[in-house]
């Protein structure tokens, strides 16, 4: 089985547009198959940033998706863990989740914090790195994939512009109204992370 890892970031944001469920499925991933942070439940209940960001609905929507799911875990003396709890630009959690890919053959790590990814290209782990090549689906890719296998883009497209503002870049896309041209600006902002991140971002 894939499995898929999931930071706190695309848990929330794919909530905040209710889209979670429909994007996973257009992507091909199971339930089963989803790792959490163990501590997501929490820190999306009480972290003030979210609780400011997020109304109770989208937060409750949100730990529907961590509760149920699988937590991922790596042992504190993880040699790349601690190496990565070192990184500038990498926090704890998506430390823990990068780190815990190591126990699998089959992986992806799904993320919205586009400071992490630059961060971890930069960081000179090479190990790490290789093991991460076409390893990772930001949320743009995401979005791109549910447009392109929906059949009912106007859901989409109402969810997303009536949502709380909580990624730039979608939010800019979908100030278009024509489907190709939202999927073209989207693309723009996967391609300029490709280049800032070397080879993590899957093709």
């Amino acid at each position: 089985m894939v499995v898929y890892f999931l930071d706190n970031d695309i848990i929330i944001k794919l909530s905040a547009y209710n889209l979670f469920w429909k994007t996973m499925k257009a992507w091909g991933v199971t339930d089963p198959s989803i790792r959490v942070l163990p501590t997501a439940s929490g820190y999306i209940r009480r972290a003030p940033n979210i609780q400011a960001q997020y109304n109770q609905e989208i937060c409750t929507r949100a730990c529907q998706v961590t509760d149920k799911s699988d937590k991922a875990s790596v042992s504190p003396t993880s040699l790349e863990y601690q190496q990565l709890l070192g990184v500038m630009g990498i926090d704890q959690g998506e430390a823990l989740l990068l780190s815990a890919t190591e126990e699998e053959s089959e992986f992806f790590i799904v993320t919205a914090d586009k400071r992490c990814l630059r961060a971890l290209a930069n960081s000179g782990m090479t190990t790490t790195l290789a093991r991460l090549q076409h390893r990772i689906i930001c949320l743009e890719q995401l979005v791109i994939q549910l447009i392109q296998q929906s059949t009912d883009f106007n859901t989409i497209y109402r969810r997303i512009n009536n949502a709380v503002e909580c990624e730039f870049s979608v939010t800019e896309a979908f100030k278009l109204a024509d489907q190709s041209a939202i999927i073209q600006r989207l693309q723009a902002e996967v391609d300029r992370l490709r280049n800032e991140t070397g080879n993590l971002l899957v093709l």
